[in-house]
């Protein structure tokens, strides 16, 4: 899998990757971002 982290502002992430890998590095992005600190309320 091949993908660049273009740019980051604030919360968001802007990435290139193949169009047949759109949905793996989204779903690995969301479950990395969504882990990386532990927070006492929900995200969703």
């Amino acid at each position: 899998m091949m993908h660049i982290l273009i740019h980051q502002i604030h919360d968001e992430l802007i990435v290139e990757c193949r169009d047949d890998q759109t949905n793996q590095v989204a779903e690995i992005l969301k479950q990395n971002m969504n882990t990386a600190i532990e927070l006492s309320i929900p995200l969703e």
